[in-house]
């Protein structure tokens, strides 16, 4: 169960998504948990699998906007050079 402490809301949601238990999204986390643990469809392995694709996911979104956002300011930077060059000559 010690895995599912590095798991987000977001994430414990979509674990009960996928392996069939229902949740209102407004549950605390605490509880979200006990209803993975407790259900018929739990299998640790299957849980932390799904848990682990999740956070990769995760992970890799978060890169590629940090990535986007550091082009679009190298190119705001770039952008305002090239003014700055044009306003000079």
């Amino acid at each position: 169960m010690a895995y599912l402490g590095k798991a987000r809301k977001s994430d414990l949601l979509e674990i009960c998504e996928e392996i069939g238990v229902e949740v209102d999204s407004s549950s605390k986390v605490v509880e979200i948990k006990k209803l993975i643990l407790s259900s018929e469809f739990y299998q640790e392995d299957e849980v932390k699998i799904i848990l682990d694709r999740l956070i990769e996911n995760r992970k890799q979104q978060e890169q590629m906007s940090r990535e986007t956002r550091q082009f679009e300011l190298d190119m705001k930077k770039l952008e305002l050079s090239n003014d700055d060059s044009d306003q000079e000559a």
